[in-house]
């Protein structure tokens, strides 16, 4: 409210008079008021003396019939409430209320007083009066014996007369001292803060950007030093916002464009600074992650770790990290402390994102190992009954031929596993070039139907096609598709038991076809499910090799699809069977 250097001078001065005439006000009227009560309550006690000594006689002969007249005088004459009592407490007579009404006063404060010390006095509200009031006892003696009590009452009102009126004099003396001052610190103030205001005014533009303003001294005295001093500022600082906002632009424009993630953390772990790098790696958005701890925001504790070990060391630390949420990433990690006075004032946090590096990596080394596997088992077998005839049982014809069709297997396994291999290769280089064209599904999965059904009748098993004759055509490759559609009829075959059944459905969608291969087979374990479309993956290893599968045919299947712009999934419950799902474009 009092902003100003002129309303604070003001201001200043009043609370300087004010204070100092309510101080001495509050201490003369408590001083007055303190005076006036023990002077009433003084008087007071000599009228209770007087009166106790002239009800003696009315107190002996007669009974609350003439007490009560004597009360109500001794009220008018004195002013203030008259009440008699005996010696037990029991109201004989009062001036200004029914004694038949009042109840028992021999445990009020003055009353026991009066009885063992000869007077008493006691200040507090009457429920009869509905006030404050002064209470005076004395006791009635009759040759040494306490006849009865006179006590007296008077409000505390009277004893406030003569400061209330000291308080309006005071009051009186306080306008007339606070309007002088007012116009005394006007006058001088004015003076004072007219050459503050043209400072104030220059410096508020300086703050909104405007640097053009000048302040132009009035006087050589400190006011007039602090507005050159003002200009000077100005002028540096405008040049020195220019090069800051130069330097700022260029360093968010390097950091909004960094492919690698950037946090700078204070010595407290608490994020001050996070790049879109870093938004998208962690999932968080810098503004509601500026301020909070790192624990709380990113949740990965051997950053954290790192980080106090930069700030403990003050050297630069490396780390690989890896995080799990919004996906799993891997990450080479830099901590640079920041230098301070004393200790690093906080991290900057480099992170660069090896995910795919290391993801390729391990699919090398996977692919290397599975392929190194897959071609040695053909290769093992092929090579050892190729000895065994050497040795020998090239002369047994029975047992020769046995082996040279067991070495014919192999090879034809060996052939299709490369094969596989080779088309596998040809579609994740892309060098494949399919031709798109409308397919007729229908068509495409009886030809196949025709075709496995032999199998299907070796294995009892029965293949349901739900298509519809009106199905719109997809856009693909037919000898891809029906190669698609070959591999996922196969393996329902292979994995389904006598007596089981193969469905094969497809419905339209708005811009696509849904194509289900749905069997009542062995079915696949929950934990197998995501690592299905692996190549060389296999559920059951033995039973796959004994079956003839080569472990790439989901592999190219999954390919295959997602090169036709679709998408591809599979469900799958242990003993109940297996649905593999994928859509195709409409042509």
């Amino acid at each position: 409210m009092f902003t100003s250097i002129r309303s604070k001078l003001i201001v200043t001065y009043l609370v300087l008079i004010l204070t100092t005439l309510f101080i001495t006000g509050g201490f003369l009227e408590y001083s007055l008021r303190d005076y006036n009560r023990e002077s009433l309550k003084q008087e007071m006690i000599k009228q209770a003396s007087v009166i106790s000594e002239l009800v003696v006689e009315e107190l002996q002969a007669g009974g609350p019939a003439e007490l009560n007249p004597l009360a109500s005088s001794l009220d008018k004459n004195i002013g203030a409430r008259v009440t008699i009592i005996d010696k037990n407490g029991y109201v004989l007579a009062d001036s200004r209320s029914s004694y038949l009404t009042m109840e028992n006063h021999l445990e009020r404060p003055e009353i026991q007083q009066a009885l063992h010390k000869g007077l008493g006095t006691d200040v507090r509200h009457s429920a009869t009066m509905d006030d404050n009031l002064l209470y005076v006892a004395k006791p009635i003696f009759v040759d040494g014996t306490v006849l009865g009590i006179i006590r007296l009452a008077v409000p505390l009102a009277q004893a406030r007369l003569v400061p209330f009126a000291v308080t309006k004099l005071l009051l009186a003396g306080t306008i007339l001292a606070a309007l002088a001052a007012i116009l005394l610190s006007i006058s001088f103030a004015q003076s004072l803060t007219e050459p503050l205001q043209e400072i104030a005014r220059v410096a508020r533009r300086i703050t909104a950007g405007d640097f053009s303003l000048k302040i132009y001294p009035r006087s050589h005295d400190e006011i007039g030093q602090l507005g050159a001093i003002i200009n000077e500022m100005a002028n540096t600082i405008r040049e020195k916002v220019a090069e800051l906002s130069f330097a700022k632009d260029r360093l968010e424009t390097v950091l909004n464009y960094m492919v690698s993630g950037v946090l700078l953390l204070n010595a407290k772990g608490e994020i001050l600074l996070a790049n879109p790098a870093a938004e998208a790696i962690f999932a968080i958005k810098a503004k509601e992650a500026t301020g909070k701890h790192n624990l709380e925001v990113l949740r990965n504790y051997h950053l954290n770790e790192k980080m106090q070990e930069a700030l403990k060391t003050e050297e630069v630390v490396t780390a690989d990290l890896q995080t799990i949420f919004p996906e799993e990433r891997f990450l080479r990690a830099y901590f640079a402390p920041l230098p301070g006075e004393s200790r690093a004032k906080g991290v900057l946090i480099v992170l660069h994102d090896i995910t795919a590096m290391r993801r390729l990596e391990q699919m090398r080394t996977e692919f290397v190992a599975n392929a190194s596997h897959e071609l040695r088992t053909p290769l093992t077998a092929i090579k050892g009954f190729a000895e065994t005839l050497l040795d020998g049982a090239l002369q047994d014809p029975v047992a020769s031929k046995r082996f040279v069709s067991i070495i014919d297997q192999e090879a034809e396994r060996l052939n299709r596993l490369v094969e596989d291999l080779l088309d596998l290769a040809r579609i994740e280089s892309k060098k494949v070039k399919m031709v798109m064209q409308p397919v007729e599904l229908n068509s495409l999965v009886s030809q196949i139907a025709l075709e496995l059904n032999h199998r299907l009748d070796k294995g009892d098993l029965k293949l349901e096609i739900i298509v519809p004759k009106d199905l719109p055509k997809v856009k693909g490759d037919r000898d891809w598709l029906y190669q698609v559609f070959l591999n996922l009829i196969d393996n329902s075959i292979k994995y389904t038991p006598p007596g089981g059944k193969i469905l094969v459905s497809a419905v339209p969608k708005e811009k696509e076809i849904r194509v289900e291969v749905q069997d009542s087979g062995i079915g696949i374990p929950k934990e197998d499910l995501p690592r299905i479309f692996e190549r060389f993956y296999r559920v059951d290893k033995a039973r796959s090799r004994q079956l003839g599968g080569t472990g790439l045919g989901l592999s190219i299947v999954k390919h295959v699809i997602e090169n036709h712009g679709g998408k591809i999934g599979i469900k799958s419950k242990l003993g109940e069977g297996t649905t593999v799902w994928f859509t195709l474009p409409k042509a």
